[in-house]
């Protein structure tokens, strides 16, 4: 009787450590995903506004050396 009570006490911890390690494993691959998804959207967007950007640092710089404050 204590035999049997023993292996299902065994089978449940090895059951529970089971679970508990694969929600780390889930937790780490929604992590990647993520971070995959962001570095895309990063992308995606500098590849749109590259000449947006280019062009405002020009126009600022235009600016600048263009400003004559005692004339």
């Amino acid at each position: 009787m204590i035999d049997s009570i023993n292996v299902k006490l065994l089978e449940l911890v090895a059951r529970l450590q089971g679970a508990r390690d694969e929600r780390g494993q889930t937790t780490a691959e929604y992590v990647a995903v993520t971070a995959v998804g962001v570095a895309l959207a990063i992308a995606v967007m500098y590849g749109l506004m590259k000449t947006a950007i280019n062009d405002a640092v020009t126009d600022i710089a235009a600016a600048i050396t263009n400003f004559a404050p005692f004339s």
